[in-house]
């Protein structure tokens, strides 16, 4: 698409921007900015700087890879910018235009934005008060989290382990699992209404049951731990991996309720809908679908909440990763 427009937008624009919105999905986790490993880096914008000229600059997303400094082309000399994404930092960049000559870089920086010290948006905060009021089973307060769940994208987290339980509980199957790019937000200790859980997870997604054996399960481990959309979060399931190894030889241990998995008993798997018919690549898991619930994997963790009244965070040490 870019080789075709550009040629055609340089006829008649002095400077050309590209908004892209390619590459790997964001790392879903708050303190990513801090966090080298799940940096998911702009090859995508990379290669089209370098495969298509008359591109000034491109003004990348999706990925969430913040950039410092912007990196310009070699080859075309454009220039590539990114913030970490979220509405976390506000991209600040000062050019210097000259016909026939690239862009020059005067400043550029990634400003913090503070939300709770910036005055709010009069429009966007009347949509939020109107959709409050119109559904105000949102405000309501389902029970307690003794404890903070925050996300963690390439490792086990706190928050996945928890829906993770609350999935597992909710089918009574052996094992509960949730991909890390379904949860949206952590969850703080104190209260928790049901707006905080739709945060967590504002999919529409319901809680399939997947029957599998021990074999095809290492299989589905095998690819969570290839990280491509994050680390997956289990429950009723532990494991050991060497992340170092090559693809197939990562996992080295697997358990459930403490047990070897054996290859060719039979186990049940209680994860969201989307993944179980083939979301973030989970193709294997589609043919052994047994049944999906009417209620959505919200409403599961609000009854999971209501039915605990309050829930203690689960502990770390689930996935051991080397």
């Amino acid at each position: 698409v870019a080789a075709h427009w550009v040629p055609k937008l340089r006829q008649e624009a002095e400077v050309v921007v590209l908004l892209t919105h390619q590459g790997r999905t964001a790392p879903m986790q708050t303190d990513k900015e801090a966090d080298p490993e799940v940096q998911r880096g702009f090859e995508e914008e990379y290669a089209l700087a370098g495969a298509v000229d008359g591109i000034d600059l491109i003004v990348a997303g999706h990925t969430d890879h913040g950039l410092q400094t912007p990196v310009r082309h070699p080859k075309t000399q454009t220039l590539i910018v990114e913030t970490f994404g979220q509405g976390m930092h506000l991209g600040v960049l000062n050019l210097r235009y000259q016909a026939g000559e690239p862009l020059t870089v005067l400043s550029s920086d990634l400003v913090p934005v503070n939300a709770d010290a910036l005055p709010s948006d009069a429009a966007v905060l009347d949509l939020i008060e109107t959709a409050r009021s119109e559904h105000p089973a949102l405000a309501a307060v389902v029970g307690a989290l003794a404890g903070h769940a925050p996300r963690k994208y390439y490792r086990e987290s706190v928050v996945g382990n928890l829906v993770a339980d609350a999935l597992r509980a909710y089918v009574k199957t052996d094992i509960g699992m949730i991909t890390p790019g379904a949860l949206r937000a952590d969850l703080a200790s104190g209260p928790v209404t049901v707006e905080q859980i739709r945060n967590v997870f504002p999919f529409l997604d319901r809680v399939s049951t997947v029957r599998l054996t021990g074999a095809v399960l290492k299989e589905v481990v095998r690819k969570g731990l290839r990280r491509e959309y994050g680390l997956p979060q289990y429950s009723g399931l532990t494991l050991t991996a060497e992340l170092e190894a090559p693809e197939g030889d990562r996992l080295i241990s697997i358990k459930i309720n403490n047990l070897p998995v054996i290859d060719t008993k039979e186990y049940t798997l209680a994860t969201g809908s989307f993944t179980a018919t083939g979301g973030e690549g989970y193709h294997l898991l589609t043919p052994h679908v047994v049944g999906t619930s009417e209620a959505l994997v919200s409403e599961v963790l609000v009854a999971y909440f209501e039915s605990k009244r309050e829930v203690v965070a689960p502990s770390l040490g689930r996935q051991t990763l080397r």
